[in-house]
């Protein structure tokens, strides 16, 4: 039995984690259309989903972090925070350095005290990017404005031209200096392990190292593909699917401002950081 769940409400998928290790995920699609009612009750629903399986688990505490989408929705995420409110799910609205920080801190959860690493985490409505011993200071973090869900808006065909173009925007828009830089890189999030179970042939991610060449070879066979023909072809959820080739590109840069060439995946990511932090009073988010 764990005495807390952790809901992540992303900006395109709403996430599960009843420590130490039960997930559950749907794609649920917050954040498109400018926070619309569809992705609102998509989340809910999963939302309900949740809710079902704590109490059948006997959890006692139930809290949910809420990321770009959220941030950028303004007044329209009042809906939201209602529902939540009437349904006894703690609220935490993070900005993005805490996102980073948290997601860093879940990501280097099973390192060695003091070893370093850099995490990526390409999300629907940013990335974020965090690097130092592993814990829970990283000595160096940012959130970008560049997601999957927010670029497949500016590049709806995405076409060679249109990728080349993303790719270059990326590049110039990530950075990491170079005395912040660790010789190992983790990604983490929803396009990485999607990227790393198909990489696998299943939703393993048991693969040692990601390649850039794997990553552009990859984006090569998804380029004449519908969205429709990538999640048939690849078992990847429609509303995934959709998104997928934005989210690759925006991994590939990342990583290259890094100053990296390939780098692991990492299930723990922003969800274990978030439950150790309120479990044990360690982190950010005890902190407020």
């Amino acid at each position: 039995m764990s005495s807390l769940a952790i809901i992540d409400l992303g900006s395109n998928s709403t996430r599960l984690l009843i420590p130490p290790g039960e997930r559950r995920e749907r794609i649920t699609g917050l954040g498109r259309s400018g926070f619309g009612n569809t992705g609102l009750e998509r989340t809910l629903a999963a939302v309900d989903e949740y809710l079902e399986l704590a109490a059948e688990r006997n959890v006692e505490r139930v809290a949910a972090v809420a990321t770009s989408a959220v941030r950028d929705a303004g007044p329209a995420a009042a809906a939201l925070a209602a529902e939540l409110e009437r349904r006894r799910v703690e609220l935490y609205v993070l900005t993005g350095e805490e996102e980073a920080a948290l997601t860093f801190a879940g990501a280097t959860l099973d390192l060695r005290p003091g070893e370093r690493a850099t995490v990526v985490d390409v999300g629907g409505g940013s990335t974020e990017i965090s690097s130092g011993r592993a814990g829970w200071n990283p000595e160096w973090l940012r959130s970008f404005d560049l997601g999957s869900v927010r670029c497949t808006r500016d590049y709806e065909r995405f076409t060679r031209a249109d990728r080349k173009r993303l790719a270059a925007l990326a590049l110039e828009t990530f950075h990491l200096p170079p005395a912040a830089r660790a010789d190992r890189l983790i990604a983490a999030g929803g396009t990485a392990t999607t990227l790393a179970g198909l990489l696998s042939g299943g939703d393993s991610l048991e693969i040692h190292r990601i390649g850039l060449n794997d990553v552009e070879t990859l984006l090569d066979e998804l380029e004449p593909l519908s969205p429709g023909e990538i999640s048939s072809r690849y078992a990847v959820p429609l509303l995934r699917a959709q998104v997928f080739r934005a989210g690759l590109t925006l991994l590939a840069s990342a990583v290259r401002a890094c100053g990296h060439e390939s780098f692991t995946v990492s299930k723990k990511d922003l969800l274990d950081g978030t439950a150790h932090d309120l479990k044990n009073g360690v982190g950010i988010l005890s902190q407020r």
